[in-house]
């Protein structure tokens, strides 16, 4: 039996359903594709990028002293993909005043202008900044050192008097 012209129309329309579905199907799989390779790379700079700090934050642990301050570069033996800016700053600890009368009105906790021999840490900011596909990315770890670490510079000596004799 021939099929009748009616039903090559509907067989033509069928053929060209089912061809637009495939490639809007196809389309949506490589999107999803694609977005996970994209994600997958991000991730890793971003564990790179923490592997670096740590090992830079790790460096500045085993110095004897660090000095204030913020600088910036790259990181070494590693692509110039990777950048970072390093603060170091004293983080100073509040006082805590004791409520010793019997007033609930009395502060129990008091914070002020911190003098310079108040008890401080340092506080060590690094940032890693890096870009993939011209996007600028940027991740940052904070940490406390103890005090004992700080370079204080000594004192040049004051220059000798020479009396008469």
């Amino acid at each position: 039996m021939r099929p009748t012209r009616q039903s090559q129309g509907y067989m033509l329309l069928e053929a060209t359903v089912a061809i637009l579905v495939l490639g809007i199907v196809s389309l949506a799989i490589h999107g999803a594709t694609r977005q996970a390779i994209q994600s997958r790379a991000q991730a890793q700079d971003f564990t790179h990028a923490a592997f670096l700090m740590e090992d830079y934050l790790s460096t500045l642990e085993l110095n004897k002293q660090v000095a204030t301050g913020e600088w910036e570069g790259t990181f070494e033996g590693h692509t110039n993909r990777f950048s970072y800016v390093c603060t170091i700053r004293p983080a100073y600890i509040p006082s805590i005043v004791v409520n010793t009368s019997d007033d609930p009105a009395q502060p129990i906790y008091h914070e002020e202008s911190y003098p310079a021999d108040s008890s401080f840490m340092l506080h060590v900011a690094l940032t890693a900044r890096w870009t993939r596909g011209e996007i600028p990315f940027e991740e940052t770890i904070e940490t406390l050192l103890p005090p004992t670490q700080l370079y204080i510079p000594s004192d040049v000596a004051a220059p000798v008097e020479v009396g008469n004799e």
